[in-house]
């Protein structure tokens, strides 16, 4: 059970992968950790196109490869990563809320660049509320 927010969910048990794909998994988790855009999307790439890779991690690998795009500000690039998670047939309730509210908060904090809120606008805060709008509506949360 993965706490988010104040929601409770239950996270699917990752499919067995061969070593092959596991030692992929742990090389990209490395490579992003550096924020390094190009080495973490062929990382990430080779992945994605492990033939025992199921949709769970293939869903990790979109959600880390987001999170790379966002420390770089890449915000369309995040989103297209962020769509292709949600997109995956096989994920749970959990799993989407994790990419909706993770998008949510990345759009509102885009209320505040820099540190203050001396460009503060209202574009981050309404794209923030769309993201939990549809959260709301996803069934098979506790």
């Amino acid at each position: 059970m993965l706490l988010i927010g104040s929601m409770a969910v239950e996270l699917p048990l990752l499919a067995a992968v061969s070593p092959e794909t596991q030692k992929l998994i742990k090389e990209a988790e490395a490579v992003a950790r550096t924020n390094d855009v190009e080495k973490s999307v062929a990382a990430y790439g080779k992945v994605l196109a492990a033939a025992d890779a199921d949709d769970n991690v293939k869903f990790n690998a979109c959600l880390n490869l987001a999170k790379v795009y966002q420390s770089k500000n890449m915000a369309e690039k995040a989103a297209a990563e962020y769509a292709k998670a949600i997109a995956m047939p096989n994920i749970t309730a959990a799993q989407k809320y994790q990419v909706l509210s993770t998008q949510a908060d990345f759009a509102f904090r885009s209320n505040f660049p820099g540190s203050g809120f001396g460009a503060y606008n209202t574009d981050g805060i309404e794209s923030a509320l769309k993201y939990y709008q549809q959260a709301a509506q996803l069934t098979g949360l506790t």
